[in-house]
């Protein structure tokens, strides 16, 4: 939707592409493009050739022919660190729940480091990924249980052969729900480790 000074509710597309079908529309002594309901032949507006990028078109839209709904998103993200990214990343890209896995750097002093810099420990930076899951699927605890699986968090600045400060184990949280719920799990889990 965008702000196009007509006064009508306009678009730059429709929501899915076979959700509307077009007309020509010669009523009023005008030649226009009439957009209806491909479903019930409603009528919706018209559209016009004056939009914005990256359509160029501009749909007007009758407002009473809308529904208005409120959506509500049901994704929350998790920042975590347990090793090199590239295979705590690969774990959690097969879980139910999660639809995106980015792989990164935070927690550092400096801005845009490079991988030689961060490498070197000066920088405070950790390997990181970068969890978008749904809460009604898998729960912050669920998610950080198996963040405990994938590594060993008790041995310090290392996981595995991969060595320096780039690997320790963190959990970075967003609310003081997150770090309540990040303490009673490393509680629960920390009796599977021989070093808690």
């Amino acid at each position: 939707k965008f702000e196009s000074g007509t006064g009508w509710p306009s678009f730059g597309q429709p929501v899915a592409p076979n959700a509307i079908k077009y007309e020509k529309d010669t009523s009023y002594g005008m030649i226009r493009v009439e957009v209806m309901c491909n479903t019930c032949d409603a009528h919706q507006g018209h559209v016009f050739p004056d939009g914005p990028e990256p359509s160029g078109l501009r749909y007007c839209v009758n407002s009473a022919s809308m529904q208005l709904l409120e959506t509500e998103t049901t994704e929350a993200t998790a920042t975590i660190g347990g090793g090199c990214f590239w295979c705590t990343e690969a774990v959690f890209q097969r879980l139910q729940g999660v639809s995106a896995v980015e792989s990164g750097y935070t927690g550092g002093k400096i801005k845009n480091p490079t991988y030689r810099e961060i490498c070197s420990g000066l920088t405070g930076h950790a390997e990181v990924i970068k969890v978008t899951y749904n809460p009604e699927e898998l729960s912050f605890a669920d998610l950080l249980r198996v963040h405990f699986t994938t590594h060993d968090p008790t041995t310090l600045n290392r996981q595995a052969y991969d060595q320096g400060t780039q690997y320790r184990s963190v959990i970075y949280y967003e609310t003081e729900e997150e770090r309540q719920i990040a303490m009673e799990v490393i509680e629960e889990m920390s009796s599977y480790f021989d070093d808690p």
